[in-house]
């Protein structure tokens, strides 16, 4: 067997051991959910939860309220717009209130679930979403 049919071969036998780790490195980020055993793709730059993933309640928190009627009222104040269906309030509180109630807010909720494999872990909530005590 000459010089160049043995380069070759281990050539063949490297690239069928870089294809076997390619195939490890996509399972790391694979997780199987427990209700209907679907897999998710976490990605290494995004560390969010999907919506079929999420462990957090559904219930907005009061501190999550008080956020996001602070972030609305702000936006509304300097002349943002409303997705209110009061068109003759100019309160900003009480427009983004009703927005709110109406589930017409357009704000996100990020939430800190903790390390997850040495990943920070978030869910994103809409506020539209979550069932809101008002």
């Amino acid at each position: 067997m000459s010089d160049s049919e043995s380069s070759e071969e281990e050539y063949i036998e490297e690239e069928e051991e870089e294809e076997e780790n390619i195939d490890d490195d996509e399972n790391e980020n694979m997780y199987l959910l427990p209700d209907d055993n679907k897999t998710i793709n976490i990605s290494d730059k995004e560390n969010y939860i999907f919506n079929v993933a999420r462990v957090s309640s559904d219930h907005m928190s009061k501190f999550e309220l008080s956020a996001i009627l602070s972030n609305r009222v702000g936006q509304i104040s300097k002349n943002g717009i409303h997705f209110s269906e009061l068109k003759e309030e100019h309160d900003p509180y009480v427009l983004a209130v009703n927005e709110i109630k109406l589930k017409r807010c357009p704000l996100i909720i990020i939430r800190y679930i903790g390390i997850i494999d040495g990943k920070k872990m978030y869910e994103k909530w809409s506020a539209n979403e979550l069932i809101v005590n008002l």
